[in-house]
């Protein structure tokens, strides 16, 4: 009976998420800006928005005109313009929105279907007697042939889950680390050692500074067709999309399998859209995917100590930010165990299998440049990014290695205290994330997501009492 209680609260939950992503919400198709130092201007009778306005090729259910103030008796004409053919929409009772920080009125219509070729005017309407002022756009918004009066917006309705996935994909890549990767499987895909560059000063466009698993993973792709961003981009996201679900999934599951429900439901909308997971997606970086797998291998690490150790082994080979995990991992296991010295040696092994095969080739080639390029992490200077507070070696202006000294040390205390068995390998997986991304030289937003999943794991488990009760 309380395993139907159970799966019924998890199928309420769960709809009540994934109803709350349905909630409807506007995509933006095509925008003349507003101008923010204008003081608008008194709109007439028939104030013509947009004429001959090229319209984008997509259903269009919104007009949305910057307005200095709040008005209900007006409505949007939409029609065609003089020698084009399309259907008219007519739009009354405007909603007065804070659209990207101004106020606005925002005209919803039946949706208009707009082929690639129409031309519409737009045509706000009054009641006699009332007043309506509007912003004027920025002339250079405008496009030949268009004429325009005011800021305006055409929108289209989306559920909130689709408008994030639109938004995702509409992200330009250039210039955004995983385009780097492409560069490198290139490299790779050439004959070249992409650490090859990073003893000639400049002449690395990026700089290889990870583990080169996602570099031969791009080489693949390079192999099979893959040669510019947009095909590049069009091969990962989708990658990207499914680390980001499956890292919900697994705690999800988890959870659940503990018996809590609710918990789990949280966890895994928190996972999901949390702003940090969210900025990740939306730059469709690696980190995901190193993520996913060494949260597989902290959960499996008590029943299945070897397979998760190779798991973690993979973490390390797509990026090595766990690599202050390692240590931990295996002191838990030692001491909670019955694992002999030689066990865990043999642990240690499997852990570095999949790293050590994806360096060889590169550390063959040219070790001083691949050990300089993996060990830049720690050597690169102190940097305030995103506006995050500046770190302890940048408050102390420190720039040789010592700066990374107090981060070991209190690295090590919590070996100490997995030693002592004073903390599970969840919260000690969590500990060091704090430590690491509290004292790192440059904190990205995509760090914060190694930590996320751990905070979860990291909370007390309390069995639920049957209720004896009657």
């Amino acid at each position: 009976m309380d395993d139907m209680k159970q799966a019924l609260l998890l199928c309420v939950l769960l709809a009540g998420l994934f109803g709350l992503l349905m909630l409807p919400t506007m995509k933006s198709l095509k925008q003349v800006e507003r101008d923010p130092n204008s003081k608008g201007f008194e709109a007439e009778a028939n104030q013509t928005v947009a004429r001959n306005l090229k319209m984008p090729r997509k259903e269009i259910n919104y007009v949305i005109v910057w307005s200095l103030e709040e008005v209900e008796n007006a409505h949007i004409l939409l029609s065609p313009s003089v020698g084009y053919e399309g259907e008219t929409r007519t739009a009354e009772h405007p909603s007065y929105i804070m659209r990207e920080g101004r106020s606005a009125l925002a005209f919803y219509f039946p949706t208009l279907h707009v082929s690639e070729d129409s031309r519409y005017d737009i045509i706000l309407q009054k009641e006699e007697g009332s007043r309506i002022k509007l912003e004027y756009p920025l002339n250079a918004q405008i496009k030949t042939g268009e004429q325009v009066s005011a800021a305006f917006q055409l929108a289209q309705r989306k559920n909130w889950i689709t408008s994030l996935i639109d938004k995702v994909y509409a992200e330009n890549l250039i210039g955004n680390d995983i385009s780097m990767y492409l560069h490198r499987g290139q490299q790779i895909a050439s004959g070249t050692n992409p650490y090859s560059c990073v003893l000639e000063k400049g002449a690395c466009i990026g700089y290889p500074a990870h583990t080169p698993g996602m570099y031969l993973l791009a080489s693949g792709f390079v192999l099979f067709g893959v040669h510019d961003l947009d095909s590049w981009a069009a091969a990962w996201r989708p990658v990207a999309i499914m680390s980001w679900l499956a890292v919900g999934i697994v705690l999800l599951v988890h959870f659940i399998r503990r018996g809590q429900v609710a918990l789990a439901v949280a966890v895994f909308g928190f996972w999901l859209f949390n702003r940090w997971s969210l900025d990740v997606l939306r730059i469709a970086h690696t980190d995901f995917l190193g993520v996913f797998f060494l949260l597989t291998a902290i959960l499996l690490a008590e029943k299945r100590p070897k397979t998760a150790a190779l798991v973690l082994g993979v973490s390390l080979a797509i990026k090595q930010i766990a690599i202050l995990i390692v240590p931990l991992f295996l002191i838990v296991l030692w001491r909670s165990s019955a694992h002999k010295l030689s066990k865990i040696a043999v642990l240690f092994g499997l852990i570095l299998l999949v790293p050590m095969l994806t360096l060889a080739p590169f550390l063959l080639d040219n070790a001083p440049a691949t050990m300089t390029g993996l060990l830049n992490p720690v050597e690169r200077n102190a940097q305030q990014v995103h506006g995050f507070a500046g770190s302890f070696a940048q408050s102390l202006d420190i720039t040789n290695t010592s700066k990374i000294f107090l981060l070991l040390y209190l690295v090590g205390i919590v070996y100490i205290a997995a030693y002592q068995r004073t903390i599970s390998l969840a919260g000690g997986t969590l500990m060091i994330f704090i430590i690491m991304i509290s004292f790192t030289h440059v904190l990205y937003n995509q760090y914060i997501v190694w930590m996320l999943p751990f905070i979860t794991l990291a909370l007390p488990f309390k069995k639920k009492q049957r209720d004896t009760t009657t």
